[in-house]
């Protein structure tokens, strides 16, 4: 992701500096004359390409100056951004390896983006340009052709950013409108973890969880409780062997040596809002010691043990064995539940089971609380609770279950967040450079325009003249982007959802829309070519 985020800012940095190329070219021609005097009362190239490479010097190191200023105020702000979840965020920092990198990065900038126009005015035609403005025009149509194929390059540039952007967006509107196969919203979920000096037996933890539910059942506010092994996108995940009455299954088939596995307390299902699709739920004689060992299968389970499910086969009633504890014996299935994302949203649900709390009581658990408000109005009251039931034990984690969600798909967000960013500041700048290169060129064209005109060209003709010009650009530019975000999206793959690299709706919607967007934006100087006056132009030429 770091990498893929750099090279976004590689992508912006190349853009703006692009742009300050072209207009530093548009400036050169204005410069001309300048540089054609100085050479001919005796400067050398060298003295000229120092004058030029000494200003884009001033120019970059007032950016990189700008930039630092603009970062270091940027920080307070990004680290108390909650949307963000900046993994250690408090330790970022402006340090001297921050100043090194902006100090080279500005001097390469001004090195490698200064050179073309000063290369462009630093070796004049002294003759044509001291003589009329027959050298300037011709050096105007030279430096319009470099500007030309810099504005090809930001638009492709922008291109691949915006097709980056667009993917991660629909890809984050997909992931977001994934079931959880449970209710997140009013579900307040901490954590427990249990002394193993104090808590050494099954019996003492399955006493603590059992006491503490019982008192935080009777809270005013709270619908239901429930403590669990883990909970969904918690990604703690426990699995085990299963075996199953009358069905013979090839493990390596089947992988039923993988099998998730769910210590729950009755009412969980209830409590998250896991719908019962076939039997019964737990109850409260299924946890208590010496009870007969009850299982419930989520429908991946079922579906996997067997394929017919729920067309032909009834799993109620049928036995299976789970490896994790020997002593248990066999486990009848009483209930089928629906799947839940245990290991967040973008992973598909797997097999599970449940069993009863007092089957296998954890040393560490979560507890989730089904609230009638907001959950964290509780959060004391939970606090009290637990030290009501043991005065040493500390609750961590505590959180409602839509920010554990969201916590799960941080970094998903950030990503999006950030090269959207990024995307839409390189349309603004690509779009600033072709509406400045259309301004550019009809203004150099003011003559051309007004004998058309005198000629009888129509409006209609001038707008096709000068759109053409702002559609060739950008077609080009469109085209390469094409074929860079073919190429290089295909690193995004493991950061998209349900969405291939080259989605073709995107691609096409991305052109499509970077065409009309480029028009629009070229539009105005083209509308301001058909006012041209050919009286003044035929007389000023």
């Amino acid at each position: 992701m770091l990498w893929m985020l750099f090279s976004a800012v590689g992508f912006l940095l190349l853009i703006a500096c692009a742009n300050v190329a072209s207009l530093s070219l548009a400036r050169a021609t204005t410069r001309a004359r300048e540089f054609a005097v100085r050479a001919a009362i005796g400067a050398t190239r060298g003295r000229l390409l120092g004058q030029l490479l000494t200003e884009s010097l001033i120019l970059a190191a007032a950016g990189g100056v700008g930039g630092l200023l603009l970062a270091r105020w940027s920080l307070h702000s990004i680290v108390r951004v909650d949307a963000l979840h900046l993994p250690r965020a408090a330790e970022i920092r402006l340090d001297d390896i921050v100043f090194g990198f902006t100090l080279g990065l500005s001097v390469a900038t001004a090195v490698l983006f200064g050179l073309l126009p000063s290369l462009s005015i630093s070796r004049p035609d002294l003759s044509d340009i001291l003589r009329d403005n027959v050298g300037v025009s011709r050096a105007a149509s030279k430096l319009f052709g470099s500007r030309g194929l810099l504005v090809v390059g930001q638009i492709a540039l922008s291109t691949v950013l915006l097709i980056g952007a667009v993917l991660l967006l629909r890809s984050f509107s997909r992931l977001h409108s994934v079931d959880p196969g449970f209710r997140p919203s009013n579900l307040l979920t901490f954590r427990l973890a249990l002394p193993r000096a104090r808590y050494d037996t099954d019996v003492k933890k399955e006493g603590l969880f059992q006491q503490l539910v019982g008192r935080l059942a009777v809270t005013p506010g709270v619908q239901g409780v429930s403590a669990a092994l883990s909970l969904p996108t918690k990604k703690h995940i426990y699995t085990n062997i299963v075996k199953v009455e009358g069905v013979c299954l090839a493990d390596e088939d089947y992988g039923l040596t993988d099998i998730q596995l769910q210590s729950v307390t009755p009412g969980y299902f209830q409590t998250l809002g896991i719908p019962l699709r076939h039997g019964r739920e737990f109850t409260e004689q299924d946890n208590v010691p010496g009870a007969l060992p009850v299982v419930i299968l989520n429908e991946s389970l079922a579906r996997l043990i067997w394929p017919d499910y729920p067309r032909t086969q009834d799993p109620i009633g049928r036995h299976l064995w789970e490896g994790a504890d020997k002593a248990v014996g066999e486990l009848q299935i009483v209930g089928i539940v629906g799947d839940v994302h245990e290991s967040g949203l973008t992973t598909e649900p797997r097999p599970e089971f449940y069993v009863p709390f007092v089957v296998h009581p954890p040393q560490r658990a979560y507890l989730a609380v089904r609230t009638r408000t907001d959950p964290l109005t509780l959060a004391s009251g939970v606090r009290n609770q637990v030290v009501a039931v043991d005065r040493d034990e500390a609750v961590s984690d505590l959180n409602t279950m839509e920010d554990v969600i969201d916590e799960s798909i941080g970094q998903q967000r950030l990503t999006m967040l950030l090269v959207g960013t990024f995307a839409s500041l390189a349309l603004l700048l690509a779009i600033v450079g072709i509406s400045g290169l259309v301004a550019y060129s009809v203004s150099k064209r003011t003559q051309e325009v007004g004998i058309r005109r005198a000629l009888g060209a129509q409006r209609a003709d001038i707008l096709r003249l000068v759109l053409g010009q702002a559609f060739a650009l950008t077609f080009f530019g469109v085209v390469l982007g094409l074929v860079g975000a073919f190429a290089l999206t295909r690193v995004m793959k493991d950061f998209l959802f349900q969405i291939s690299a080259t989605d073709p709706a995107t691609l096409g919607g991305i052109a499509l829309l970077f065409l009309i967007v480029a028009l629009l934006a070229s539009f105005i100087a083209a509308e301001r070519a058909t006012r041209v006056d050919p009286m003044t132009a035929l007389r000023a030429a």
